[in-house]
């Protein structure tokens, strides 16, 4: 059963073109025109269900029904509402659990087609979706309960405000990215993380400008919690981001007209591309430190300071709020230092000798003509893992990381993307100019590489 409910409300964790699933009531003004399209009758148990895209490629109009047709079986039957394709599985199907085994509780779950189903459809049921579902079946907790996500938000109005934050900010953000972390994770993720934060109705301070940026529904709907927290004069003024780090989501919530700023022990050099967002490179301490004006905390990623919250909280003057309170420890807090992690602090010769053997290898791979700066070829890192000892491996998991995270640090050698590592070609990036680094390291091409650095010495910021 557990199955079965995951397939229906989180096969956006499988099929990467969804956003989420909304289960309709039966008062929706959609949910007649399904069944209507779908020509079945409202029978007990029947649920719709609306599927939200990630991309306009696909409908937003796009549903599915389904119904428990036998103890262990569901059926399924997809429609759209306008000409568009469907984002998740167009045909109709059905999903079943059989009883292999009585003496061991052994199950099968078996996946039918029906209708015009194309073959790149029924390929993807079988070799992604069929597997994935085997995967959560072995490791199903049949005693535990299925957690919804963003209860306190509707999916449809987070996707919208996320797709506004995503488009109009995240995306140039992404194309301008001067940190070494990914910008496809970490941009969107924090315009996700932005998105859900607005629509919680907690930092409505200067609302009217978000409005206009709204459908008409939505901004109804936020104008109800705005008198709701205005009547209660609960609604924040001004919000912290604890251990802000690049600062990007103190910037996302403040370019929506949100007053707050973030503090960090250490300050970031993308942060001069947040120019105009208050951001402070200042260490804190609990037990002393008053953070002014605040009345919201965010403890997004705030690390060591994550069970300090509560106690900047208490400190925050009010009558009218609560929070728990911890106990500072006897000794004191710890010393305002920031402990370096992921793979950084290797051993120097440990570094160098896996960075070789990896380069090396990649090397060996490669295809390229005589005339062309060798490139080598791009594995997946379960090939490349397998060049590691036993102890190597260990090392590397002491030192709060792995393959991927060291093959990332080593950004100027190594290109990792999709489970892939490759030589890095900045011929093809473009220009290696890195701030404070011109022509004070040697190029590790220059070095290293049999044809040496793909780039003239003018447009390599490393020394030759």
């Amino acid at each position: 059963m557990q199955l079965i409910e995951l397939w229906r409300d989180h096969c956006n964790a499988i099929n990467r073109r969804l956003f989420g699933i909304k289960l309709l009531k039966a008062n929706d003004e959609n949910y007649a025109d399904v069944l209507s399209m779908l020509k079945l009758s409202p029978i007990h148990g029947l649920e719709v269900r609306k599927f939200i895209p990630k991309s306009d490629l696909f409908s937003n109009r796009a549903y599915e029904a389904s119904a428990f047709t036998g103890e262990f079986q569901v059926d399924f039957w997809p429609c759209v509402l306008d000409e568009k394709r469907h984002p998740h599985v167009p045909f109709r199907y059905q999903l079943q659990l059989r009883d292999v085994s009585s003496d061991d509780n052994t199950l099968t779950c078996e996946l039918q087609a029906f209708g015009n189903a194309g073959e790149q459809e029924i390929s993807w049921m079988r070799d992604f979706a069929f597997p994935g579902l085997l995967r959560w079946l072995k490791n199903i907790n049949l005693d535990g309960t299925c957690v919804k996500s963003h209860r306190l938000i509707g999916i449809d109005e987070f996707t919208q405000t996320y797709l506004g934050l995503k488009e109009n900010l995240g995306r140039e953000i992404a194309s301008k990215w001067r940190e070494r972390t990914d910008p496809q994770k970490f941009v969107f993720e924090d315009c996700a993380i932005a998105a859900y934060l607005i629509l919680s109705f907690i930092f409505l301070c200067n609302y009217g400008f978000f409005l206009l940026q709204l459908s008409v529904y939505v901004a109804d709907k936020l104008l109800l919690y705005i008198e709701l927290w205005r009547s209660q004069k609960m609604r924040p003024h001004c919000f912290c981001d604890v251990g802000c780090g690049n600062g990007l989501l103190v910037y996302l919530l403040c370019s929506q007209m949100f007053h707050g700023y973030g503090v960090d022990i250490r300050r970031r050099n993308i942060w001069d591309d947040f120019r105009g967002t208050d951001l402070r490179e200042q260490s804190l301490n609990p037990e002393k430190d008053l953070l002014e004006g605040t009345d919201f905390l965010i403890g997004n990623h705030s690390d060591e300071l994550t069970p300090w919250i509560p106690v900047l909280a208490a400190r925050i003057p009010s009558t009218k709020r609560r929070c728990i309170i911890g106990r500072i420890p006897d000794g004191g807090l710890p010393p305002d230092t920031e402990q370096v992690r992921n793979c950084s602090q290797l051993p120097n010769n440990l570094r160098q000798a896996l960075t070789l053997r990896v380069f090396n290898y990649l090397l060996s791979l490669g295809t390229n003509e005589a005339s062309e700066w060798r490139r080598g070829d791009s594995v997946p890192l379960s090939r490349v893992i397998e060049l590691l000892s036993t102890a190597e491996k260990e090392q590397l998991k002491d030192s709060n990381g792995g393959l991927q995270t060291f093959l990332k640090n080593q950004h100027q050698v190594f290109k990792v993307m999709q489970g892939r590592v490759s030589i890095r070609d900045w011929a093809v990036e473009g220009k290696r100019r890195v701030e404070g680094k011109t022509k004070t390291t040697a190029c590790w091409f220059k070095l290293h590489h049999p044809d040496g650095c793909p780039l003239s010495d003018d447009l390599c910021s490393f020394a030759h």
